[in-house]
């Protein structure tokens, strides 16, 4: 099974370095074929969780398309390989932890196929919405969503989601203004926004650590 490990990352260099240091410990014990790939937003704007996933998956499709793509939080990392359950049936998207039914964040696992299909998660500036609506893409092309157990971020005996600070009011604001985006996109029936409709220079890249690649991006949207 190849790993393809997709991590949106800006400002949280305390949590990618633990991130590294974990997972790299679970390649070497389990002997994984893995690839992780950590794109890093250079744009000023608010973070764009959203168009760094689609970023991601891009690159990894370049020499990994066959591989399981993993987009992967960077401040959450399993206790140990197996406490979160990856493994994706093939037509199928496994949603291994947070909210079961509510939306696919924190961790989702795709095919190449299936995120193609429904256009990626949608470039969504700040915080939220972003993981609600590509489950209602998911749903409206009867793809099945695998959240079998479903592992809660506060269960310390299979996974660590280290607490940090947040600006509630910022993230506020921009899921009122993501879910008009969100309510516009089920009316019109289109999903546009997404994989198809971002534009991305990559600034640099940097070996960060052995099978960990920093992708250093800038990116513009169309409407």
């Amino acid at each position: 099974m190849k790993y393809n490990f997709i991590i949106p990352y800006r400002n949280r260099k305390e949590h990618l370095d633990e991130f590294i240091k974990r997972f790299t410990k679970m390649v070497k014990e389990e002997d994984l074929d893995a690839e992780f790939y950590i794109i890093h937003q250079i744009h000023p704007g608010a973070f764009n969780r959203g168009a760094l996933l689609n970023i991601g998956f891009m690159e990894g499709c370049k020499t990994r398309s066959d591989g399981l793509f993993i987009f992967h939080d960077v401040d959450i990392y399993p206790t140990y390989w197996g406490s979160i359950d990856y493994h994706t049936a093939k037509g199928e998207v496994r949603h291994p932890v947070g909210l079961q039914n509510e939306n696919i964040g924190t961790i989702c696992c795709f095919w190449k196929s299936e995120y193609e299909a429904v256009n990626g998660f949608p470039n969504y500036w700040g915080w939220g919405i972003e993981d609600v609506t590509i489950m209602y893409r998911l749903k409206k092309l009867h793809i099945k969503i695998d959240e079998q157990h479903i592992v809660d971020v506060k269960d310390t005996q299979k996974c660590i989601c280290p607490v940090h600070t947040r600006n509630i009011i910022k993230e506020e604001l921009c899921a009122k203004e993501n879910t008009a985006l969100y309510h516009e996109e089920i009316k019109s029936g289109q999903c546009n926004n997404g994989l198809s409709s971002i534009k991305y220079t990559i600034l640099s890249t940097l070996a960060y650590a052995p099978l960990f690649t920093v992708i250093n991006v800038d990116f513009t949207l169309e409407n």
